[in-house]
């Protein structure tokens, strides 16, 4: 317990979170979260995504995903979301990644 209660983190200490929602209909309803300092991006298989910057907006009202000033940041959330979910061998990933084009997967599995 007392690493966590030291405010000195480690060099090695992950500055980043990753979460999945899965419901009874998992191929339509899956959910993958990432979130790193001040902003958080959500994949919705089968529906809109969501990316919102927590500083300004604590309750997630104002979607950010489609405004193109917030595309760099978007892409590398994404991309860090992809490496995230291979490492955790996520059945999502391989869809994941095909469609925002990230890793490449051959029929063995990924590849990067």
């Amino acid at each position: 317990m007392m690493p966590y209660l030291n405010p000195a983190l480690p060099p090695n200490h992950r500055k980043d979170i990753i979460a999945e929602g899965i419901s009874a209909f998992p191929l339509l309803t899956t959910q993958r979260m990432y979130r790193t300092g001040d902003w958080k991006y959500i994949f919705n298989y089968g529906g809109n995504d969501d990316l919102y910057n927590l500083t300004v907006d604590p309750y997630e009202l104002n979607n950010l995903i489609s405004l193109s000033e917030h595309e760099e940041i978007l892409q590398s959330f994404r991309e860090n979301l992809a490496l995230r979910m291979k490492e955790n061998n996520d059945l999502a990933a391989q869809f994941f990644c095909k469609y925002f084009g990230l890793l490449d997967y051959s029929s063995d599995g990924p590849n990067s």
